[in-house]
């Protein structure tokens, strides 16, 4: 994932992808959480889980059709069906919430002339 992964820290993306092999195998082997506690908070980790991998194999599948990092960066930051993906890499943990300002600075002023 890290190619397509842009912007997002290596150790947030690591963290992502532990959590993400993690559930996997509470669901596979266990049908659900390995210990028991509040279903409602496994589920949501589930689907905001679920919601941000599915974006970024989006991401890897572009990719392998060619599409260059530019404009994966710009479907991910500029566009503007990219609250999508940021919203969805926030909840994920994946970008922190108190950053994406600093991010979308440093990405240029073509976010500016966006808005």
């Amino acid at each position: 994932l890290s190619p397509v992964a842009i912007n997002i820290p290596e150790e947030n993306l690591r963290r992502f992808c532990k959590r993400c092999a993690d559930l996997r195998n509470d669901l596979s082997h266990h049908g659900g959480e390995r210990m028991p506690g509040e279903y409602e908070t496994f589920l949501t980790g589930v689907l905001s889980s679920s919601d941000a991998l599915s974006k970024l194999y989006l991401l890897v599948i572009l990719r392998i059709l060619g599409v260059g990092v530019d404009e994966i960066e710009r479907i991910m930051y500029r566009d503007p069906g990219s609250s999508a993906f940021k919203l969805s890499f926030q909840e994920a943990g994946l970008l922190p919430e108190d950053n994406i300002e600093q991010l979308l600075a440093s990405l240029g002023p073509q976010v500016l002339e966006a808005k």
